[in-house]
């Protein structure tokens, strides 16, 4: 993430703004994880921590959904790039005072989707995410969970519709063995390598 939005950032400050803004994400979505001791994150509570302030212009609707750990991960790197960009350019921009963003979710066959829609924006160029790395980031982050992310440009608006497997990995992943808990007398060892959520499984 940090070399893609380096090299896709028009300038220093641009590449500061978005990289802390996904970090900070990364970050929300863990301790959501964490709070629940790694067994996944409530849609309702990861949509509340990432979403902009403005009560006032959005509404959720769905029923209770507990998603998988990586699959909350990695759908929240996807609404964490469609609110910010519903906050600079969409339905929650000082530029589109009447803008509105509605979020309804279903599920259906052990399957979620969720309908992203935004209205009352003015038809701009930057009224959508533009084929930068957050538009890439947004349409492919769902791929290693099995799911997909379909983005459409409205008349008045934006729109996006998000399937994902409840499941959160792809039918042919082998499933994940139990495993024993340790004496508590036992050493305790921490591997730390690139993903936080591989060091907390393990420190588990």
């Amino acid at each position: 993430i940090a070399r893609q939005s380096l090299r896709r950032g028009p300038n220093p400050e641009t590449f500061a703004t978005s990289l802390g803004g996904r970090i900070r994400a990364l970050a929300s979505i863990h301790d959501l994880l964490v709070a629940e001791d790694l067994r996944g994150a409530d849609l309702a509570s990861l949509l509340r921590t990432l979403l902009p302030p403005a009560p006032d212009r959005t509404s959720v609707d769905g029923p209770p959904v507990m998603l998988h750990p990586k699959a909350a991960e990695q759908l929240g790197l996807v609404l964490h790039e469609l609110a910010s960009n519903a906050a600079e350019h969409g339905a929650l921009s000082p530029a589109a005072p009447g803008g509105r963003l509605a979020i309804r979710w279903q599920v259906t066959d052990a399957a979620l989707t969720l309908d992203w829609q935004e209205t009352g924006v003015p038809r701009t160029p930057v009224a959508t995410p533009s084929r930068g790395f957050g538009r890439t980031l947004a349409e492919r982050a769902l791929s290693p969970v099995g799911g997909s992310v379909a983005l459409v440009d409205e008349p008045d608006g934006f729109a996006a519709r998000i399937a994902l497997p409840l499941t959160g990995a792809r039918t042919d992943q082998p499933p994940e063995q139990p495993t024993a808990s340790p004496p508590a007398t036992a050493p305790r060892v921490l591997l730390v390598g690139d993903e936080p959520l591989v060091a907390l499984g393990v420190e588990g």
